[in-house]
């Protein structure tokens, strides 16, 4: 049995925001993925959405690639800048 928790995102979908979907987290992959699909939907450019949050532009290209050494704090700030929610669950 491995020490592992699973992590989840919650995050607004949808053209009006009601509805909540969770999604797991396995890899860094899939946070990266979150982020350029939310960054997207803002309207933003990598260098654009890098200034709003307070960010390099190089951060939000490693993290949107789901490189696995970026911050974790800054990964972090970014998610709740885009109004994303993470938690960690046992299983």
């Amino acid at each position: 049995m491995g020490n592992h928790l699973p992590l989840y995102l919650n995050y607004r979908s949808g053209k009006y925001h009601r509805n909540m979907e969770i999604t797991r987290i396995l890899t860094s992959h899939d946070i990266g993925k979150i982020i350029r699909e939310k960054r997207k939907e803002l309207g933003y450019t990598q260098a654009e959405f890098a200034k709003k949050v307070g960010t390099g532009t190089r951060f939000i290209s490693d993290l949107e690639n789901g490189k696995p050494t970026v911050q974790f704090d800054k990964t972090i700030h970014v998610l709740s800048m885009v109004a994303v929610n993470l938690y960690a669950k046992e299983r």
